[in-house]
């Protein structure tokens, strides 16, 4: 079956190490709701097997491996979720991607592209990812770093991601509607929200929502 052919992909990862010196970092995705039957691979048992084999698959090598993050549903059951977050803690990853896009289509009555099929981005996904942000940074106690996703089209979005515990952001669909120079613009606006509520770096505000007093 198609579901047996990917596990089969992501388990055997022998062939990971004559590419592993061209990799920055590992982001483990079996979160896409576009494979089908991926997401299953988000259970406790088989995401451990996997991180394993990632890291057996670096071991025995003469300069550092690259950093293990996991990309995570936003679909998940909050069981679920607090199982990945726990199990980032206790395998030592090295962050957290939150989150994917998902199949929800909730607030999106009327819309022409409501019955396709696939994963949803863009800001119908800020606000259940942001939540899903500041949950992990309370569950890990800020110890795990977190990549804030989902419906960043501004220097106030991504101010809002880091806030909620993300310590850096990415984009994909305002790149998509905006074009690259939305990397400046929320740069920009970014480094405004930061002085404005008297931080002096970035990692001052990562997690202040959920930080005892949060801006003072």
């Amino acid at each position: 079956t198609k579901y047996k052919k990917i596990v089969f992909k992501v388990i055997d990862l022998s062939y990971f190490i004559n590419f592993i010196d061209l990799t920055d970092l590992i982001i483990i995705n079996v979160s896409s709701p576009n494979t089908r039957g991926l997401r299953d691979l988000q259970k406790i048992d088989k995401l451990k097997k996997i991180i394993s084999s990632f890291r057996d698959s670096t071991v025995n090598r003469n300069s550092p491996s690259p950093p293990i993050l996991v990309k995570v549903s936003p679909d998940l059951s909050i069981d679920r979720f607090e199982s990945i977050c726990n199990l980032s803690l206790h395998e030592g990853l090295d962050g957290l991607v939150i989150s994917n896009t998902t199949e929800n289509r909730d607030g999106l009555s009327g819309k022409n592209f409501i019955n396709e099929e696939g994963g949803l981005s863009g800001r119908p996904l800020f606000n259940k990812s942001t939540s899903m942000l500041g949950m992990a940074y309370q569950i890990t106690g800020g110890k795990v770093p977190l990549i804030g996703v989902g419906g960043i089209s501004n220097g106030f979005d991504a101010y809002t991601k880091i806030k909620a515990g993300a310590s850096l952001v990415q984009i994909y669909s305002s790149l998509v509607f905006n074009g690259p120079l939305v990397v400046k613009k929320i740069k920009e606006e970014l480094r405004q929200n930061l002085i404005s509520d008297g931080f002096n770096s970035l990692s001052e505000a990562i997690g202040i929502d959920h930080r005892q007093g949060g801006i003072t």
